[in-house]
């Protein structure tokens, strides 16, 4: 599911994401 680019690697490595937490969340709560 993830991208092997480095850039986004980087990308998700560096910002918090609540928002995949969340997705996360909902997605086991279904």
């Amino acid at each position: 599911m993830f991208p092997e680019d480095p850039a986004l690697r980087i990308r998700t490595t560096r910002l918090p994401s609540p928002f995949f937490i969340w997705i996360l969340i909902v997605f086991v709560e279904v």
